[in-house]
């Protein structure tokens, strides 16, 4: 039986890697977590939400604008294949790589969200309304 990724593991579909900085709403600590590099969250929504609350704050704080300047913050070349990590969430989201990101564009951010699931997990983490759920909850 092959386990599930990671990310479906520890509820965190982006695999945001632990941070004591960001005191994250869900969020597992002390004995209850167990992934000592990566967040582990009580449900996907609250997964989720750290998530679009990041890519929101690479916007806002960090003025990166497109999927490239975004993506290449999120999943950089020193971790990941950067340009095929790009390529592929402007597939599956349908995100244009020139497209100008904002903020409070809920559509536009949890397909993002949703795309970067299936790129860090090999699987599509949960559906569209989970992420809807979690955006109503930033």
């Amino acid at each position: 039986v092959m386990r599930p990724p990671r990310g479906i593991r520890n509820n965190n579909p982006g695999n945001l890697r632990v941070s004591h900085a960001n005191n994250w709403r869900g969020k597992l600590t002390g004995s209850a977590k167990k992934d000592k590099a990566f967040e582990e969250f009580e449900t996907l929504q609250y997964g989720y939400r750290a998530l679009l609350i990041l890519l929101r704050t690479y916007v806002t704080r960090y003025n990166l604008r497109t999927l490239r300047q975004v993506l290449t913050r999120y999943a950089p070349p020193n971790e990941n294949n950067t340009e095929s990590y790009i390529t592929s969430v402007s597939q599956l989201s349908g995100i244009p790589l020139g497209q100008y990101l904002k903020a409070n564009d809920k559509e536009t951010l949890c397909k993002l969200a949703h795309a970067i699931s299936r790129v860090e997990n090999g699987v599509y983490v949960g559906t569209m309304n989970d992420v809807y759920t979690a955006w109503e909850m930033i």
